[in-house]
């Protein structure tokens, strides 16, 4: 009788009952996604405050502007780590897929920093509130169900190791 156990995967850590691997893939392709979006907004922030030079608010400006290069950074490395997430998949090296993990929860607070410069956007931006806050919040439950849904990928992936190692 084989030892092959069942796989039991999370519902939530699946696309439409997709496979985990599928599932996994469409994540990081998200996630690049999201991190391009990022990136894009950064740029157009810093570029705006190149284009609107006012003198009443000089330091505060440059405060943002600082902040922004920042998280502009932490942004494209998080687009890297996206992509060694799906070279992770592929090549199914847990350790690569557990590093995104990682970075997920050093992105998430990030997130929530975005929601604290909301106020600053609107006047750079002149986008609608409700629709950045609804960016940012889609973007922290998609971080969440990201932890869930790699985390079943990786107890997947044990539970194969075992059941492969275990003698019939």
């Amino acid at each position: 009788r084989s030892m092959y156990p069942i796989m039991k995967v999370p519902v939530v850590s699946t696309f439409f009952g997709l496979n985990l691997k599928t599932s996994s893939y469409i994540i990081s392709v998200l996630s690049v996604m999201a991190s391009i979006v990022d990136i894009a907004l950064r740029i157009k922030i810093i570029y705006d405050f190149d284009k609107t030079k006012q003198g009443d608010d000089k330091e505060k400006e440059e405060q943002l502007r600082i902040v922004n290069l920042v998280l502009l950074l932490l942004f494209v490395v998080q687009l890297i780590i996206a992509f060694l997430l799906i070279y992770g998949i592929r090549t199914g090296k847990k350790s690569i897929v557990m590093l995104w993990v990682g970075s997920q929860v050093i992105f998430l607070p990030l997130c929530v920093l975005d929601l604290m410069m909301i106020g600053d956007l609107f006047m750079h931006l002149k986008i609608p509130g409700p629709l950045i806050f609804c960016g940012v919040f889609a973007f922290v439950v998609f971080g969440l169900y990201c932890l869930i849904a790699v985390r079943s990928y990786a107890k997947q992936r044990s539970d194969y190791e075992i059941a492969e190692t275990t003698p019939r």
